[in-house]
């Protein structure tokens, strides 16, 4: 008897190897060898999809010609798939092994995903004549692998997501081949030329963005009128705020007004009046810890503690994963398996002493329906759980790096909260109340800090804030009459501010939160059980495309722009169902019935047919060439001047910050908005960046400050300079040259 195993990955694979005790050297992705699975057993690891679907030149050469709109739409009555030239001696690899295996064991990712990575593989391998098991990778941690191995479940199930995730496949595929080549063949005819992506996913996502955005553009500021008064006890000032309050909108213009009515209404018009005492109250509250990391989650704690960007802790997410400290990092759940919970708990000194925890830690016992909030329903291998620290402890003799250090303390911590106490604090509130109207002021203190001890640090101890704690009981008691003297606080609405990246993908986020955006609420209610658009391995992929595809900016302080080609390709969706999150409802819906064995994929995919369908009756009826010219000229005009940081010197157009994607950063720049002017200066001057504060000086026609520490590159000395803008007969164009050399310490 033989068992092959396949991973997802070779990394995965190389960590069902050392846990099960197979040899292998640091960079290998298949081994064999004995295991308590098999005699003979075999681990090789794919490399994610082997197998994509074939590009549309596949059905035939007259696909070929991108720019050829008569052949399309493109619906195949058989989908094709192709190996990728990369991949194709690693399949054949998997092939073989799959050819001499008594048993299979599927050990990839456990999602839809991971289900259809494998399924193809064994498809095209003509491998479903073997006893094909399912294991349920959660850590890679040598006691996490051998229990998977020991849990082996039917595959049936994995089977069904498969059919989901490739039914999810297939329609993406004839959203995004026919309809991004519509839109990009038929805008270039109009030049305005682009890459101009369609997506279900990045193009709801850019809806919602545009949505926020427009929201930021049209603000209108408002007035805000609220009736406020000031009391007394033993000399101390108390303020308190009244249930009168006016705010002006497109529909009250004048809340001035209004406001004066109600004090009319009320007897208010006086400086000073008596109230009843209501009530008085005073509670002890309790807050239990939030539910554990999601991917999102832990992006956003680490930009939190060290300023990270979402693609650092990502691959520090991973690394950790894959050196078998954390558990699987592309979730966006934060429950655990009873189980995990339990060799938590068995752990925890060995965590703490791990991120060196000198405090005083005193384990706690959640009580059993407050524990049910963090724990699957059942002990199961669900595709999504929290992200918790492994059974193997990131110790002093950890070979790992001082950032893999951070996310894991960060991690250890964050999961060491629910075996802590709830975060008490007492609530005291004392309400009046003058005819309809009633006052209410509040005095809040902490008795004990439970669970936040492990993330805050706070510089008072609980006693002493605790002095400053009002109990309004000792002055006051029901009915009795209180002076107030009233005034009136007038504010101003604010716009939403600019959206920043972790605000589009991480717990909370944007696209999480897609199910606002949706009027209908059967389909707000199936958003928001599905946490909104994609998945949490996809977001920040969707992120990444939108800004490759040039529809969002991120500027310098990660705020995000609309492009004017984002702003073209949502007006022109502005009534299609593919800019709606409606779109991810209905197919989650279909993917889960699908996954259940209740719903044929084909009836995604023809719902899919109809839907692209109709989109290519759209545009021919609605297209209107003069109107989609005028809206992206004005646009882009409005873009280029909101975010330039000066005029071109060479043709007055704006200056703009451009982000070098493909080569990370490596030429980032300030280049002209006019694509026929040749003006460039590149953010680094030979080895040192320059700040934008020295190009608008530049573009002002002046010198820039001093800058230390220049490199030379003919003998690599140091040397401090002052710099300005020359013209430059060889290159044509203004370029950055020195002004003045300057001998300094710096010059060795």
């Amino acid at each position: 008897m033989s068992t092959l195993i396949i991973a997802e990955k070779p990394d995965q694979a190389r960590a069902y190897m050392d846990g099960l005790g197979l040899k292998h050297k640091p960079k290998d992705h298949v081994a064999k060898g004995q295991t308590f699975l098999d005699p003979t057993t075999t681990i090789i690891g794919a490399r994610g999809h082997l197998i994509e679907l074939s590009e549309p030149e596949a059905y035939g050469q007259q696909f070929k010609d991108r720019t050829n709109l008569k052949e399309l739409p493109l619906f195949p009555s058989k989908f094709l798939y192709d190996i990728p030239k990369e991949n194709s001696f690693l399949f054949s690899e998997i092939r073989n092994e799959i050819g001499k295996a008594d048993r299979i064991i599927v050990a990839t990712d456990k999602d839809n995903e991971g289900a259809a990575i494998a399924f193809n593989i064994i498809r095209f391998s003509n491998g479903f004549n073997k006893k094909i098991f399912r294991a349920y990778p959660s850590s890679l941690d040598q006691k996490a692998v051998q229990n998977q191995f020991r849990q082996l479940e039917p595959i049936a199930q994995s089977w069904r997501e498969a059919m989901a995730a490739i039914a999810r496949s297939r329609s993406d595929w004839l959203i995004g081949m026919n309809l991004s080549r519509l839109y990009t063949t038929k805008l270039a005819n109009e030049g305005i030329i682009g890459n101009y992506a369609i997506g279900r996913a990045i193009t709801a996502t850019l809806s919602l963005i545009c949505i926020w955005n427009a929201n930021i553009a049209n603000f209108k500021k408002h007035s805000i009128y609220t009736l406020k008064a000031m009391g007394e006890i033993d000399g101390q000032d108390l303020q308190f705020i009244s249930n009168i309050k006016t705010t002006g909108s497109d529909k009250l213009l004048n809340p001035k007004k209004e406001y004066i009515s109600l004090l009319k209404k009320n007897g208010f018009l006086k400086k000073q009046i008596q109230c009843r005492v209501a009530n008085i109250s005073s509670d002890i509250k309790e807050m239990y810890p939030p539910i554990l990391l999601t991917k999102g989650s832990l992006y956003k704690a680490m930009d939190k503690a060290y300023g990270w960007s979402q693609a650092k802790s990502k691959n520090i997410m991973q690394k950790n994963y894959e050196d078998g400290y954390q558990t699987y990092p592309r979730t966006d759940s934060g429950l655990i398996a009873k189980n995990q919970y339990e060799y938590l708990k068995k752990l925890i000194p060995n965590y703490l002493a791990a991120i060196h925890y000198t405090e005083k830690f005193i384990p706690y016992q959640l009580p059993d329906e407050k524990l049910k909030k963090y724990l699957l329903d059942i002990d199961t291998n669900a595709a999504h759980q929290g992200i918790i620290p492994s059974e193997k402890i990131m110790d002093d003799e950890a070979d790992v790096t001082e950032d893999q250090r951070k996310m894991y303390d960060v991690v250890v911590k964050h999961t060491l909260t629910i075996f802590q106490s709830p975060y008490k604090y007492v609530s005291n509130v004392l309400k009046l109340q003058s005819n309809d109207v009633t006052f209410i002021t509040r005095s809040t203190g902490l008795v004990d800090i439970g669970w936040k001890k492990l993330l805050l640090s706070i510089s008072k101890q609980p006693n002493e804030l605790l002095e400053k704690v009002i109990e309004y009981s000792k002055y006051f008691r029901k009915d009795d009459i209180v002076n107030l003297n009233l005034y009136t606080d007038i504010s101003e609405t604010k716009p939403l501010p600019l959206l920043k990246q972790i605000q589009i993908y991480d717990g909370g986020g944007l696209m999480e939160n897609a199910y606002k955006y949706v009027e209908n609420k059967t389909y707000a209610s199936i958003l928001k059980k599905v946490k909104g658009i994609g998945t949490s391995a996809t977001r920040d992929t969707i992120l990444e495309s939108l800004i490759n595809k040039k529809y969002i900016y991120v500027d310098k302080k990660d705020q995000i722009h609309v492009t004017p080609n984002g702003w073209l390709i949502n007006k022109l969706f502005n009534n299609s169902i593919i800019s709606s999150p409606v779109l991810t409802a209905k197919w989650e819906t279909a993917y889960k019935k699908i996954a259940e064995g209740g719903f044929s994929a084909d009836n995604l995919i023809n719902a899919t047919v109809k839907l692209v369908q109709k989109e290519f009756q759209r545009v021919q009826t609605d297209w209107n060439s003069i109107d989609i010219q005028e809206y992206y000229k004005n646009t882009k005009k409005k873009f280029d001047n909101q975010i330039s940081i000066g005029q071109c010197p060479q043709c007055n157009s704006p200056v703009i910050y451009c982000k070098d994607i493909k080569n990370k950063g490596k030429y980032n720049a300030f280049r002209c908005s006019n694509k026929e002017c040749n003006f460039v200066i590149f953010e680094r001057y030979w080895n040192k960046k320059i700040s934008e504060k020295n190009i608008k000086r530049l573009l002002n026609g002046q010198y820039t400050t001093q800058i230390n520490g220049i490199k030379s590159t003919s003998d690599n000395k140091t040397y401090s300079a002052i710099l300005e803008l020359r013209y430059s007969p060889e290159k044509k164009r203004q370029i950055i040259a020195i002004k003045k050399k300057i001998n300094t310490k710096d010059h060795l």
